[in-house]
């Protein structure tokens, strides 16, 4: 994924029961995900021809440091131009490892929190935020952390919307994984086919694979897009 300059997705109402399914407004959108943001003419073009107002944009990453037993930034992103931040809608995301999260101490939340929430206003000095997203594929032995970690966030963001990255496994095994503590999720439907075998048609979405997972998504208790 870090190769990619945008990765795709339709950004949809909350997924409801089939009787009581309302048509649903789509707006296409992207993510961001290198280390420099400086779209070409190109891309920027691209983007206005498909309707696109909304950007994802990856700030930097969270990696667990051994040697100092901390969370570390790596992987910082560099603005050089913030003109389009005027343009679109720039919704900052965090990826952070799932390593970083089983390792992190109970006392390192808030202060984790803290510096999240400061760098972001760094990058985005004085401009409005409507959103944030945290992207994080934690399991049930990291969730208590995280979650922590998410309400920590949600208490020094109040008016902000937080939302939280979800994946498949995520929604088929919510009695174990649980369910974040945020205002939205993202549910990530990509990269489930065998890299390895020469009868996969298509490793980035396969739909028969993801129906497996999607059996109880109208049950899931949180407002998802894709």
């Amino acid at each position: 994924m870090r190769n990619l300059l945008y990765l795709l997705f339709i950004f949809g109402s909350a997924c409801t029961p089939t009787e009581n399914k309302q048509p649903r407004k789509i707006s296409p959108a992207f993510y961001h995900w290198k280390t420099a943001f400086d779209p070409t003419s190109l891309e920027i073009n691209k983007l206005d021809s498909l309707g696109v107002n909304t950007i994802y944009l990856r700030l930097f990453d969270v990696s667990w440091n051994k040697n100092t037993q901390a969370p570390i930034p790596i992987s910082k992103i560099i603005i050089n131009d913030q003109v389009l931040f005027e343009k679109y809608n720039m919704i900052p995301t965090i990826f952070i490892t799932d390593e970083c999260i089983f390792y992190l101490k109970k006392s390192q939340i808030k202060q984790l929190a803290e510096n999240i929430i400061q760098q972001i206003h760094l990058s985005f000095a004085e401009k409005n935020i409507s959103q944030l997203q945290i992207d994080c594929d934690w399991t049930k032995n990291s969730k208590d952390n995280y979650f922590q970690l998410l309400k920590a966030i949600k208490e020094l963001a109040p008016t902000t919307i937080l939302s939280a990255t979800i994946r498949l496994h995520q929604i088929k095994f919510s009695a174990t994984t649980g369910v974040p503590p945020v205002d939205r999720g993202m549910l990530m439907c990509y990269n489930m086919g065998n890299l390895r075998s020469t009868t996969t048609k298509n490793s980035i979405l396969d739909v028969v694979e993801t129906e497996k997972y999607l059996g109880n998504l109208s049950n899931y208790p949180l407002k998802l897009d894709i």
